[in-house]
């Protein structure tokens, strides 16, 4: 019988005014940035290695939720 507890890795976020939005997008864009940079150069590595740090990254998640469920109030309204 499985009993192992799995506990979030993301911290638990419930106040969204509080979360500085410029900078978590900022960091996405400079990210995104970085990836398209070492790919114009060839180096392979080096894009690996940014698209993981990407995906992996918590302020690439908020801003995908935020992308999304703006998307949703938008359409919404129509």
């Amino acid at each position: 019988m499985n009993t192992s507890n799995k506990k979030s890795a993301l911290p638990n976020i419930t106040d969204w005014p509080q979360i500085n939005w410029i900078e978590v997008e900022r960091y996405v864009e400079k990210l995104q940035q970085r990836i398209y940079h070492a790919e114009s150069l060839g180096n392979k590595r080096k894009v690996r290695d940014l698209q993981r740090m990407l995906m992996n990254s918590n302020a690439t998640l908020l801003v995908s939720i935020k992308r999304v469920t703006q998307t949703n109030i938008e359409t919404a309204n129509y």
